[in-house]
């Protein structure tokens, strides 16, 4: 547990200091890097350690000797670790398995490639959103899990891509979704939001959605909606391909408690509030990124863009996760999608508030620090720990 608290609490210290002081740039960045290593090296260097480590483990290991042309037909399955029975993963993931096997023979190299370049990522987009506090930021980005599988390499791109939806760039937002869809399948329906993220709402419409997502996801309506059209094409064609993976969404969580639910509504319902009286009460549309301002904007938007797609962003993910996070499980992972907006968010209100009211949202903030950090061992304690590193 103690590997844990450390990583946690060193970060937090960072950005405590990032808000009690102003801190040079230059100082900024070799803090950032500094924090940026010990992550790279915390979970790329983990052994038997995480959700999914067997599985992945075992297929990295079975495109040894895989002949470059079987590459993307490549099955396995990882419960009997063979290729019987197994399922072809995605062409972006794949590839990179079949390099990293044949050319490195280590397992812990490839997650040191591709956690370098979720951290870099996440680096360039804190300078980007947040000039004035990049450490805050990507603090929260970093801290958002402790180690990073295909699915945290597909959300981070997606969500690198959101800048592109602002300046309205579409290839480049398609040609991101592409390279996320290439790791892990479900990117692909992050495609249509670029004709949602940039609508404006109004604050009724937000606040009522996560409210009419919360009572539905408390009922079992959506189960009984997907039961019934299984039933319905059952009677077509017995053996319609769509039935079985219907039957397979009807999952529903045994641990559906009425507590976990409205600490569920709380959590997020409580900053959607805050993030809506933020832009009824306070004037941003005129106002500069402040990357723009610094001269380090590669694209020109003012804060009232960022701040419509963050909002819009963060509804729409507490809705999916409290939407399917009882029933239909397998949808509430593309919650994970839209997670970062949240810092994003709540960076911008803290920059304008005054000091004696920022104290207040500040002891929410790092509340919701401790909550994102520790909350993942109420569930997976048993893969997380004790921590193991390839040197043990």
């Amino acid at each position: 547990m103690l590997p844990y608290i450390t990583i946690t609490f060193i970060p937090i210290i960072t950005f405590c200091l990032e808000w009690s002081k102003e801190i040079k740039n230059s100082h900024k960045r070799f803090t950032m890097m500094f924090l940026a290593i010990c992550y790279i090296l915390f979970s790329a260097l983990r052994w038997e350690c995480g959700t999914d480590w067997e599985q992945f483990y075992g297929l990295f290991y079975s495109f040894n000797d895989v002949p470059f042309t079987e590459v993307f037909n490549h099955r396995y399955n990882w419960t009997t670790d063979s290729s019987t029975g197994g399922k072809i993963y995605e062409p972006g993931y794949a590839l990179m398995n079949w390099l990293f096997v044949n050319t490195t023979g280590s397992f812990n190299a490839m997650l040191i490639f591709y956690t370098t370049i979720i951290i870099f990522i996440y680096y360039k987009l804190s300078w980007l959103y947040a000039s004035k506090y990049p450490i805050y930021l990507f603090t929260f980005f970093i801290t958002a899990d402790f180690f990073y599988w295909r699915a945290g390499f597909a959300s981070a791109i997606c969500f690198f891509s959101i800048q592109y939806i602002i300046s309205r760039k579409f290839l480049k937002f398609l040609l991101c979704c592409l390279v996320a869809t290439s790791m892990h399948n479900s990117a692909i329906l992050f495609l249509p939001f670029y004709f949602v993220l940039n609508r404006k709402f109004s604050n009724g419409l937000l606040i009522s959605s996560f409210l009419f997502c919360s009572f539905i996801g408390s009922t079992s309506i959506l189960y009984g909606i997907v039961e019934y059209v299984a039933n319905i094409l059952s009677t077509f064609r017995s053996e319609f391909g769509l039935i079985s993976k219907l039957v397979l969404y009807l999952y529903t969580n045994s641990d559906n408690s009425i507590a976990k639910l409205i600490m569920s509504i709380f959590k997020y319902g409580i900053f959607i509030v805050i993030f809506c009286l933020y832009k009824k009460y306070f004037k941003i549309e005129s106002e500069r990124s402040d990357a723009t301002k610094n001269n380090t904007d590669y694209f020109k938007f003012n804060k009232s863009d960022i701040y419509n797609v963050m909002l819009t962003s963060y509804v729409i993910g507490s809705c999916i996760w409290l939407l399917f996070r009882s029933q239909l499980t397998i949808f509430a992972r593309m919650a994970i999608y839209f997670t970062g907006s949240f810092p994003v968010l709540n960076v911008m209100v803290l920059s304008i508030l005054p000091s004696n009211k920022r104290k207040i949202f500040f002891g929410f903030v790092i509340l919701n620090v401790f909550y994102i950090a520790f909350a993942k061992f109420l569930t997976f304690e048993e893969l997380l720990i004790p921590y193991k590193t390839v040197f043990n």
